[in-house]
């Protein structure tokens, strides 16, 4: 009996779960794949830097890294899944990460978080 996979996102994330090897067919899905791990690192030790920093200054510095890590994690994965909806979460995590270091960056400049 043939196995029903659906189409779109859900199918092509299926058939990657089912059979790995065929992501690393080529040299993009070994490139996703390093690069994700590494930006998975970075994200990982600026939230660390984002907990643990010695000032307000560098916890929003720190925040801003993780939003933009965070960002290039989610492209990644939207050229991993050829799924362009991904983008489109990406262009509002940009727009809010922004707006947030702006907001906090000037509540630092005015003295209002010590």
């Amino acid at each position: 009996m043939a196995e029903l996979i659906p189409s779109g996102f859900a199918g092509r994330f299926l058939k990657t779960m089912q059979d790995p090897s065929a992501f690393f067919s080529d040299p993009l899905g070994y490139a996703i794949a390093i690069s994700t791990g590494i930006l998975v690192t970075a994200f990982v030790l600026a939230i660390v830097r984002v907990w643990r920093g010695p000032t307000p200054a560098d916890r929003v510095l720190a925040l801003d890294l993780v939003t933009g890590l965070a960002l290039a994690i989610i492209v990644l994965q939207a050229v991993r899944f050829d799924e362009e909806s991904f983008l489109d979460v990406a262009i509002a995590l940009a727009v809010v990460g922004f707006v947030a270091t702006a907001v906090l960056a000037r509540r630092i400049g005015r003295g209002d978080w010590s």
